[in-house]
């Protein structure tokens, strides 16, 4: 499972929401040989948020009481009371045919929009009840709207207005973009640290993680063995935020490992310098992480108001989201 934080920066109290990717609760997801389940994650959808210049999220009304079962699914949707079979046409909340009906029937009707000139289909997702349409122009991104949300409430889905969130109206600030540490002082952006990770938070935006980890054998001529352990313990990563690089530093250490056994194995002189060769490889993969590491992103905000609350589940196909005070 993956985890990922939404902040509520106005609050006094649990700032940081954790939002788990628990997809395998489902009893009716499909887990082998299904492609789109596959992409249906949380973090992939975090990902494609944050590598899109312009995105708009769109968040359906009581989209799981707006689901209208197909006619052909209806004998297979029910459920036995008193001995009497009741069949569903709505399915209701709370079952747990609902997350797989909303999933099937969003599934389908985003397959049949395609009429956008650029991306069509292809830059429109959705996670649970959000609709991410995301491209490289505001126009670009308004333009497939247009076209969706229409197509939307034509099957009886309402887009809720108030929690609509989007990059298209932030002047030229968009998800991407450079964080000078002038502009994080002068924004009166507030740092604080959740889960072994250094968080920025803002007014107009949720989070910037800035800087998760640096890897100091990136600045280094000699790659030693000891060096690449030490980087890779490090990164004690709950949220799987740097997942890759911790894959690549394991890679490095374990090739690192291999070419200096024979040698040690041979000469016996404690050799931890590796060859001119061994270590172009390496540094030219850190070096990637290390630029992946420094990268300054943006994500929108993306919480409910839940201040009244003393504690807070939403369980969906694809996250429980958990808030205790």
């Amino acid at each position: 499972m993956c985890g990922v934080p939404v902040f509520a920066n106005q609050r006094k109290s649990t700032c940081c929401r954790i939002c788990i990717d628990a997809r395998e609760l489902n009893n009716f997801m499909n887990k082998e040989g299904d492609e789109e389940a596959a992409d249906m994650d949380l973090q992939s959808r975090i990902l494609e948020w944050r590598a899109s210049k312009r995105v708009d999220c769109e968040d359906l009304k009581k989209a799981f009481w707006s689901v209208h079962i197909d006619e052909s699914d209806v004998k297979w949707l029910g459920m036995c009371v008193v001995s009497r079979i009741i069949s569903w046409i709505h399915v209701p909340f709370g079952t747990n045919w609902s997350p797989w009906a909303l999933s099937s029937v969003l599934g389908k009707i985003l397959k049949q929009i395609g009429g956008t000139e650029q991306g069509g289909a292809e830059a429109i997702c959705f996670y649970v009840d959000d609709v991410i349409l995301r491209g490289d122009s505001c126009s670009e991104v308004s333009k497939i709207r247009r076209e969706v949300v229409p197509a939307l409430e034509e099957r009886g889905f309402e887009v809720h207005q108030d929690k609509r969130m989007s990059n298209l109206d932030m002047d030229e600030d968009c998800i991407g973009r450079e964080v000078s540490k002038e502009e994080i002082l002068s924004e009166k952006f507030r740092t604080g640290g959740w889960l072994g990770y250094d968080w920025i938070c803002g007014e107009r935006v949720d989070v910037i993680d800035v800087r998760l980890r640096q890897i100091e054998l990136a600045k280094e001529s000699k790659v030693t063995e000891s060096a690449l352990r030490s980087a890779f313990g490090k990164f004690f990563d709950p949220m799987g935020l740097s997942a890759e690089v911790s894959l690549e530093l394991r890679w490095a250490a374990r090739l690192a490992h291999e070419r200096l056994k024979q040698r040690r194995k041979d000469f016996e002189d404690g050799m931890d310098i590796l060859d001119e060769e061994t270590a172009s490889i390496i540094l030219s993969n850190i070096t990637a992480c290390n630029s992946f590491l420094q990268s300054d992103r943006i994500l929108p905000p993306r919480y409910l108001d839940v201040s009244t609350l003393f504690v807070f589940v939403d369980a969906s196909e694809a996250c429980i989201a958990i808030d205790i005070r």
